[in-house]
């Protein structure tokens, strides 16, 4: 996988996060929100899949961008405090993937860190 590539799903997966944020200034339909969340999660899926394929060169990408990680469990926090996304199940249902998605990215680079430092 090239590095374009790579890059290209942090940037998706950054973009994704700030649809989600948006959905805290404004009032969308439900359609709009579950969009936004599905949207995260299957940035996240690529780049988990990127990371289990070309573990190197996307750890290296991935590193450029610090912050994304933290980024999304920002948005997640925030979602499960408003009252009006926790009545909604498939924001749920997706929230709890994509924090599934979140927790195995961040064991493989903790794993990766590690190997490395032996």
């Amino acid at each position: 996988m090239k590095t374009e590539q790579i890059r290209s799903i942090c940037e998706g997966v950054s973009s994704s996060v700030a649809q989600v944020r948006m959905v805290f200034r404004s009032s969308l339909p439900v359609t709009d929100i579950l969009n936004r969340f599905w949207y995260l999660q299957d940035n996240l899926s690529r780049l988990l899949e990127a990371i289990t394929d070309h573990p190197a060169e996307t750890m290296g990408t991935l590193g450029q961008y610090p912050s994304l990680l933290s980024d999304v469990v920002d948005v997640l926090e925030r979602s499960a405090m408003l009252p009006d996304l926790r009545t909604i199940a498939a924001v749920r249902d997706a929230g709890e993937s994509i924090t599934s998605l979140v927790g195995e990215i961040q064991y493989l680079r903790q794993s990766r860190a590690l190997a490395a430092s032996v």
